[in-house]
């Protein structure tokens, strides 16, 4: 018997909206892609929130800042 292989779905959108004004988080590239971290951050741009992503100096994590 093959065991079945559980994934667990992770909403960008939601993650970042979590993330409390004025706060710095980084987020690791095994856990979320930074390409879908910067894609989402521009959707959410278009909604009235702004956030900073950053991957500068950093290997395998993105820094995103919640600024509105």
């Amino acid at each position: 018997m093959n065991k079945a292989i559980i994934k667990k779905k992770i909403l960008v959108s939601e993650t970042l909206l979590s993330i409390p004004i004025g706060e710095t988080v980084e987020i690791a590239r095994k856990d979320i892609k930074d390409r879908s971290v910067v894609y989402a951050a521009t959707r959410l741009k278009k909604k009235g929130y702004l956030f900073k992503t950053s991957v500068a100096g950093r290997v395998d994590s993105i820094s995103v800042t919640r600024l509105k």
